[in-house]
């Protein structure tokens, strides 16, 4: 069992010290002496050894909680959470690959299917492709400090992209894939975002490694070009425990 001994706030800084103990809490989190799973010390043992009241000791806590570091479990104490990936959604379009790079997220892909088949009719209507005309469909998971990160499903316009299965899918994202080697600019995307939970498919309970009816974000995308025709389908499904997804906007 891990020994915790804080010193006290500075009560002399002009920083609150509420952020003092937070920032201390942070290192011990950076520095890895605490780690996912490592329970937290109760508010009384936090107060008493910062030297502060419990409610000063409750606000970092909740400021942790908010920037999804810690989790609260009602009846067992605070527990240092799974590291979280930001995914930010809004100012790229560029899909996972991209977005990961831009904040320094090492992972990598493992490629379990690549085929071709013959489309359902809910994935030949959103490709707009005939019924019996093959489809390019590959099944592929990200994985990030040796655990799943996200589990992807590709449905991808033969018509378009001839053969994608047989490119290096796993050093090269898709968009760029499509830009680049087939020459289809992708001038739209469409997504959507929810929650759902493992109940769902046991597969993909299976290849994010989490339990029976644990909670995951299911993420759909569309790719479109120019003409506003379809190119390809993704569903994506994002481990709970270790993702986040950020929204940015700017005027």
């Amino acid at each position: 069992m891990k020994t915790f001994n804080y010193s006290p706030v500075d009560k002399n800084s002009k920083i609150p010290y509420y952020i003092q103990i937070k920032d201390v809490l942070l290192s011990s989190i950076t520095n890895k002496f605490l780690k996912p799973g490592d329970k937290l010390p109760n508010e009384h043992e936090l107060a008493e050894q910062f030297k502060v009241s419990r409610p000063t000791i409750r606000q970092a806590i909740l400021d942790l909680e908010i920037e999804g570091l810690v989790e609260r479990i009602k009846g067992r104490g605070t527990f240092l959470r799974e590291k979280r990936v930001d995914t930010p959604l809004m100012q790229t379009f560029g899909i996972h690959d991209e977005e990961f790079s831009k904040i320094n997220v090492d992972f990598t892909v493992k490629v379990l299917t690549r085929k071709k088949i013959i489309p359902t009719k809910e994935i030949a209507f959103i490709l707009q492709t005939e019924k019996k005309e093959p489809i390019n469909y590959i099944e592929k998971v990200r994985i990030s400090d040796n655990k799943p990160l996200v589990y992807i499903i590709c449905y991808i316009s033969d018509t378009h992209c001839p053969n994608f299965i047989d490119e290096d899918i796993e050093n090269t994202r898709s968009y760029g894939l499509i830009e680049n080697k087939y020459h289809i600019h992708i001038a739209k995307i469409k997504r959507y975002l929810e929650p759902a939970n493992s109940s769902y498919s046991k597969k993909v309970s299976r290849v994010l490694k989490i339990k029976e009816n644990e909670p995951f974000f299911y993420l759909q995308t569309y790719y479109y070009d120019n003409g506003n025709a379809p190119i390809a389908y993704f569903k994506s499904y994002f481990s709970y425990a270790m993702s986040r997804f950020t929204f940015y906007f700017e005027r």
